[in-house]
């Protein structure tokens, strides 16, 4: 005789598939970036970056700060096969005049050259239409979080295993208040959205405790609306993707046990700055 599943059984068992569905999807759009000081020396991770469709032009957004690194060194995203090298000279900064620990953003958007789309390979770029512009609100949606940590990431690159993917990281949890947390967090309401996460509780996906877990390497990864979970009408039917792009993360907040990830529509405004930068 076949068991009952109870209503929690169902929703965790959901929440899952819509995660792994979202995984699949977009893995090959959000990537880790490394650092090397100069040549023989193992690349060190870095951070995280997400690749873009916008107007037809292939961008490449990450953390502010994880380009003020390149101050000292080189950095690398890890394409389908290797290491490419980035340039952010046709980049754009927000507040490039402001100390980054007051520029609230923090975020840099790159146009990639012809040469480094084809270095980069059969990677994925996520476009407008996997991107949500207006946020949807509802405490019963899910987001999920996507990037590449430094507690995952410490081996740097495996040389002779070619090993240059990363060890990737998801986490899903409903929405908050975003109204409600940016003002708690002094942020001004609007420009970002969150997620609560407690790296000292973590749980990996089957909800057995595990080892704690700093987030910090996974700024410049993506945050993901999964879509609402408690509808009867998609619980209903087969699982699906849903899952569209709604901020690029910035930053732990460890003492509020928040992530912040400043929202979509502001990188796409400096998209289309910077394209229409490079059109005079």
């Amino acid at each position: 005789m076949d068991s009952i599943q109870g209503i929690y059984e169902i929703r965790r068992e959901r929440i899952l598939e819509y995660m792994r569905l979202a995984q699949d999807k977009y893995k090959w759009a959000v990537r880790p970036i490394y650092g090397r000081v100069r040549p023989g020396i193992a690349p060190k991770h870095i951070g995280s970056c997400v690749l873009l469709l916008v107007s037809d032009t292939r961008f490449l957004v990450t953390a502010g700060h994880i380009t003020d690194v390149s101050k000292h060194t080189t950095l690398h995203v890890a394409g389908n096969n290797e290491l490419i090298p980035l340039s952010f000279d046709s980049g754009v900064t927000t507040n490039p005049e402001v100390p980054r620990d007051k520029d609230v953003h923090d975020f840099s958007v790159c146009a990639l050259s012809d040469a480094t789309r084809k270095e980069l390979g059969d990677v994925k770029y996520i476009t407008e239409k996997e991107m949500h512009k207006a946020l949807p609100l509802g405490l019963n949606r899910l987001r999920m979080v996507m990037g590449f940590p430094t507690s995952k990431n410490r081996k740097g690159v495996d040389n002779l295993q070619r090993r240059i993917g990363g060890t990737g990281w998801t986490y899903v949890s409903f929405a908050t208040d975003d109204t409600h947390v940016a003002t708690n967090l002094g942020i001004r309401p609007g420009d970002h959205v969150f997620v609560e996460f407690d790296h000292k509780e973590s749980i990996n996906p089957d909800g057995v405790g595990t080892h704690s877990m700093a987030p910090a390497g996974a700024s410049g990864g993506a945050m993901f609306d999964l879509g609402k979970l408690d509808d009867p009408e998609r619980l209903a039917k087969p699982a699906k993707c849903e899952a569209k792009l709604v901020g690029i993360l910035t930053e732990y907040r460890a003492r509020n046990k928040t992530i912040v990830a400043t929202r979509i529509k502001l990188v796409l405004d400096a998209c289309q700055h910077l394209l229409s930068m490079r059109a005079v």
